[in-house]
């Protein structure tokens, strides 16, 4: 209760201090307070200085002036003048306070002379602050070298202060003609200030008899938020002489909130799009049709117009010039289209309100709204709940007369809207453009070529050259029309020229052709007559991107010869072809080299998944775009880019509808959606793909190619013409049938993908050599190709097992920085990448005597890089190189790739024999490419000795493996281990253990010289194994291993113990069963005896050698040992 008495005291001590500082005259201002005007105030007083100790007040203001030293600069003086004053803002309530200050004073008379520039002063209105702008104006009645305009147009943020002094500034004028600049700055709430408010009474009614002149106020600089206050300003005054300045103001505001409508759905013609249209040609025809045009809207109130005619006779360059007319007469031209209007609509109502917003601000008499693709209004715009498209939405306006429109359409497009909405035939008026002869067509032609020569200032083209720019024209772009295509060909060709240093001109038919190459993407070589096309190029050009289909490479280099001769149909698309195949053989990626080649990018083929239209009622889908325009009709991209392979991938699985409606386009190669809009397809490719009867099974073996495989020519014909009705495949070029692919041509694509792969770039920027060995492509293959998939798995494989661990490698930092030699090889059930150095420290030279041979098995086991060693690889290269090169070599493949045709073929038992040879000489010959690869290495940059041992290691396998070919023999061998039944009896541990060191040195073997190994059978409580190794020389190298394995030991009594485990070996022979078991052995022979300790030995029986390096011969360097 004690605070209350304290802050009582407190209130009446301030407001007791208030009433004794209270300004000359007593009480408040004279304003009422309100929050406006508070806040424009607060706008006038900015935050003040400290008040200096010294200042003086209106009662002594008379007595004491400030001192003020007479050497001040000008502006100095009056900003400390300002500053003074400003300290005096709460003894400053009325604008006319202001006067009783000798600092205002003053500083009018500063203001008034000479001292400050008018420039000076117009600046210092730009400035925040009431007191500068109050003192100003009270000095400008004195100056006649600031125009009152200069002053109003300078200054800012107008308050209660600066006005009162403006209108003492009017009011000192001789006329209002100042009365425009000054109303610029009128705001609503200085009606409800009571003094100003009858001050700008009196000025108003003073104006108004003082000649306040037509001129207008310059509104275009505000800003809407502005423009809107001014408004209000005016309005709110209620003085009649500020009726002509108020309909300024609120026609300006209706322009902008028309133009924000209009813009904001389309365009509104501008200067700017006028001269867009300057560059197309006068010509007497043009200029007689725009009057026509100009006749017809102006024949009645509210004409409508539709321009009809085909694309490329002028529909747009003709409502343009009218448009630059009537832009000089001062209509309202607007532009949009269906598209245009639809944007942005999700809910239904959006379309309604936005029409009905468009009808609002085109409701003027000279407003006219175009239309160039006036068909599309008629079923844009419609949806489940509404049928009416917007042409609907119009009508009642078009009727009333309350919208003027101009349309473009074809006449097609115009006859299909008549019979859809008759009440266009009395609502509109049709303007028909006229078909140009070929007299009219060569002035044209002639008054395009003067005025682009007075335009570059030289020559430009001749006649000859107009008038095979209009052949050509003709020729490659039949679906336009004159003058359209003549004139774009002759405008994109000296485009180009121009474009040329020194500028190609004049004109030729070669850049003529040229600029038909840029349009289209035909290679000149197509589409000049004059040159050749190299078809063995064409070819090999195919051949690079899909292997092994020559019936579908030699189909399509016939089409472009066809093309190039001039020979295809000019009715009908360049070509029809049905491609059916198993998946995965290529189809898709040949249709892709098709469209680079032909048309010059791959993103020329267009893609459409049939499976997607097997609905009845999905057709539409590809002549019409959906409607919430997220997907582009197939039309629409035809008539975007005529130039296309159109590619209709698994073309069965569409519904018997859709079938129908590409009749029409194998037929006259057009296609037309409700909008009446017609795609040309006599520039396009149409390739249709399936996978009818060209089913495969996944275990279809070595001889999935024969009819008993479940693929032939014959099966998938028959299924075809069970499938498709024959009207629809009479209508096709040609059925081109893709084969499936075999492990051959499979290992030629493996080797294609695996150089695509490496220029992906984190392998591209790495200065990395790859060699891939033999084991690697077959494990690649394994893993990677099903008859029934085709190639696609290649690619996952190459990911999942080489890409995606070196990718691990990578951003792990786990790989060698620079320059590296890669070899990838198989490690069982992964690739193995061992990374080499090109340039390691150079071994001291081995010096070999003259005449030397080594043993290219010695440079496995012991490898150097002496010169001995050098010339043993280059020869034993040269062997290898001259065995595949040989005559012998290539007959022998002919005559198995003859054996094949045979009628009975696929029924004899020696078939798989043949298709063995077959497959391995393709992989002898993928081996030995990256034999070559490491000879050319070798005699560029030297080898260390890991890089001899690889190399001898893949010619001396590359030897046997040519060797077993050519003599016929099998190359895979079937291996058994069996632990002795005696042996197993007496002394079980030691006979297993053996038995597991036999078995793991034959699978280091085979990892070591690249073999695949499959275990088909183990069994470690009985010793028995029996496993499957493939690979070049498998067989041969394993002859040598059958027999007794015997180990030798010292028994816990001192004596010596043997174990032995029976090696037997046979061929792995192609389509024959494996057997389980083979014969006794009668007679087994000692193969080798090991001994491990205390001194190792081994003693081979068959080979002839002994050696103490038992470990590495249980390393699996058998086969390589000569002994010790």
């Amino acid at each position: 209760m004690s605070l209350v008495p304290f802050i009582a005291g407190l209130l009446f001590g301030v407001v007791l201090t208030l009433w004794l500082r209270r300004p000359p005259g007593g009480g408040a201002s004279s304003m009422p307070a309100t929050a406006e005007t508070a806040s424009v105030e607060a706008a006038d007083a900015p935050a003040l200085e400290a008040p200096a100790t010294d200042a003086v007040g209106p009662a002594d203001a008379t007595t004491a002036p400030p001192s003020t030293p007479a050497e001040d600069p000008a502006a100095d003086r009056l900003h400390r003048l300002r500053r003074e004053l400003e300290a005096e803002d709460e003894r400053i309530q009325r604008p006319e306070d202001l006067a009783g200050f000798a600092q205002f004073r003053e500083a009018v008379a500063l203001l008034s002379g000479p001292a400050l520039a008018p420039r000076e002063v117009l600046e210092l209105l730009e400035g925040d602050g009431y007191v500068l702008a109050s003192m100003i104006y009270a000095a400008l009645p004195a100056r006649d070298d600031i125009p009152a305009q200069a002053a109003f147009a300078a200054s800012a943020n107008v308050g209660r202060y600066p006005a009162w002094y403006m209108l003492d500034y009017l009011r000192s004028r001789d006329d209002a003609s100042a009365l425009p600049g000054f109303l610029r700055h009128v705001r609503k709430w200085w009606w409800d200030a009571p003094a100003l408010r009858k001050r700008m009474q009196e000025y108003l009614a003073w104006a108004e008899a003082h000649a306040p002149g037509d001129a207008p106020i310059a509104v275009t600089d505000l800003d809407d938020r502005e423009l809107e206050q001014l408004s209000d300003g005016l309005k709110s005054l209620q003085a009649p002489v500020l009726a002509p300045y108020l309909a300024q103001v609120e026609a300006e505001a209706a322009r902008r909130n028309e133009h924000r409508t209009l813009g904001g759905v389309g365009r509104l013609w501008a200067p700017a799009a006028v001269d867009a249209a300057s560059d197309s040609v006068d010509y007497p025809v043009l200029a007689r049709e725009v009057e026509r045009l100009h006749e017809l809207l102006h024949a009645t109130s509210a004409a409508s117009v539709l321009v009809t005619g085909d694309g490329g006779t002028g529909k747009t360059a003709l409502v343009d010039r009218l448009f630059a007319r009537l832009q000089a007469e001062g209509w309202l031209l607007f532009e949009a289209s269906a598209a245009d209007v639809l944007a942005g609509q999700k809910y239904i109502g959006q379309l309604e309100e936005r029409m009905r917003e468009l009808l609002a601000a085109l409701d003027r008499p000279k407003a006219l709204w175009r239309v160039q693709d006036f068909h599309d209004l008629l079923h844009k715009g419609a949806h489940d709940q509404d049928p009416r498209g917007m042409l609907d939405l119009l009508l009642p306006a078009m009727e009333r007369g309350r919208l003027r429109m101009i349309g473009e359409l074809t006449p097609a497009q115009h006859a299909q809207l008549l019979l859809a909405r008759p009440a266009l035939r009395h609502l509109t008026r049709t303007l028909a453009l006229p078909t140009l002869s070929a007299e009219e067509m060569r002035d044209l032609l002639v008054r395009w070529r003067d005025a682009r020569e007075a335009a570059t200032g030289g020559a430009v083209a001749d006649a000859r050259t107009l008038d095979e720019a209009r052949r050509m024209a003709a020729q490659f772009f039949p679906d336009q029309h004159e003058p359209g295509r003549s004139l774009r060909l002759l405008d994109d060709s000296l485009r180009t020229a121009l474009a040329e240093t020194p500028p190609g001109l004049p004109l030729t038919a070669d850049a003529l052709l040229q600029g038909i190459a840029r349009r289209s993407g035909l290679p000149l070589e197509v589409i000049d007559d004059r040159q050749s096309l190299d078809l063995d190029a064409l070819r090999g050009f195919f051949r690079k991107r899909v292997l092994g289909q020559d019936e579908a490479v030699e189909c399509l280099v016939d089409r472009i010869a066809m093309l190039k001769a001039g020979l295809v149909d000019p009715g009908r698309p360049i070509g029809v072809f049905l491609f059916a195949g198993p998946t995965g053989t290529g189809k898709t990626e040949l249709a892709k080299a098709l469209g680079e080649l032909l048309f010059g990018s791959a993103e020329r083929l267009l893609r459409l998944d049939m499976s997607e239209y097997q609905s009845e009622d999905s057709a539409w889908r590809l002549t019409d775009v959906s409607r919430d325009g997220s997907a582009r009709s197939l039309v629409a991209r035809i008539r975007e880019q005529p130039f296309s392979v159109v590619l209709l991938d698994e073309f069965e699985k569409a519904h018997p509808k859709v079938w129908d409606l590409f009749l029409q386009v194998f037929d006259d190669g057009r296609l037309g959606d409700r909008s009446g809009n017609v795609a040309d397809f006599r520039h396009s490719i149409v390739i249709l793909t399936s996978n009818v009867g060209s089913t495969l099974s996944r275990g279809a073996g070595p001889g999935f190619t024969s009819a008993a495989g479940g693929w032939s020519r014959g099966v998938v014909e028959k299924a075809l013409f069970e499938t498709f009705r024959r009207e629809f495949l009479n209508r096709l070029d040609r059925i081109v049938l893709f084969h499936p692919l075999d492990r051959a041509l499979m290992r030629e694509i493996l080797h294609k993908e695996l150089q695509r792969a490496m220029t992906r770039r984190g392998l591209r920027n790495r200065d990395w050599a790859v060699e891939w060995e033999p084991s690697a492509i077959e494990f690649l293959l394994d893993r990677g190709f099903t008859p029934d998939l085709g190639a696609r798995p290649l690619r996952r494989a190459i990911e999942q097992h080489l890409l995606a661990p070196l990718a691990r490698s990578i951003v792990e930092h786990r790989t060698p920085q620079g320059d590296q030699f890669l070899f990838v090889r198989s490690a069982g059930d992964r690739l193995e990448v061992e990374f080499v150095d090109p340039d390691p420290p150079a071994p001291a030279a081995a010096v070999a005597a003259p005449g030397d041979a080594v043993d290219i098995r010695s440079l496995l086991y012991a490898p150097d890089a002496s010169p001995a060693a050098i010339a043993t690889l280059r020869a034993e290269y040269d062997a290898v190189a001259d065995a595949v090169s040989a005559d012998a070599w290539t007959q022998a493949r002919d005559a198995d790739y003859a054996a094949m045709d045979a009628r009975d073929f696929w029924t004899r038992p020696e078939r798989f024999e043949v298709l063995d040879r077959i497959e391995r000489r393709h992989r002898i010959e993928g081996a030995f490419q990256s034999a070559q690869r490491l000879d050319e290495r070798l005699g560029r940059d030297g080898a260390d000795a890991g890089f001899v041992a690889r190399h001898a290691q893949l010619l001396w396998l590359l030897r046997m493996a040519i060797d077993a070919v050519s003599q016929q023999r099998p190359q895979d061998a079937l291996l058994w281990l069996v632990a002795g039944e005696t042996d197993l009896r007496r002394d079980p541990a030691q006979t297993r253990l053996w038995w597991q060191r036999l078995l793991a040195m034959y699978v280091a073997w085979a990892e070591r010289r690249n073999m695949r190994v499959e275990v088909l059978e183990q069994d470690a409580e009985r010793g028995f194994a029996r496993l499957a190794v493939g690979g070049f020389g498998a067989l041969a190298l394993l002859e040598g291993e059958q027999g007794l394995h015997q180990s030798e030991f010292d028994g816990s009594d001192g004596a010596t113990r043997r174990v032995a485990v029976a090696v037997r070996v046979a061929p792995d022979a192609p389509g024959r069963a494996r057997p389980v078991r083979l014969g006794h052995d009668d007679d087994p022979r000692i193969a080798r005896r090991y001994r491990a300790e205390p001194s190792p030995l081994v003693r081979d029986g068959v080979r002839g050698w002994r050696t103490g390096r038992y470990d590495r011969v249980m390393a699996g360097e058998f086969d390589v040992i000569a002994g010790e």
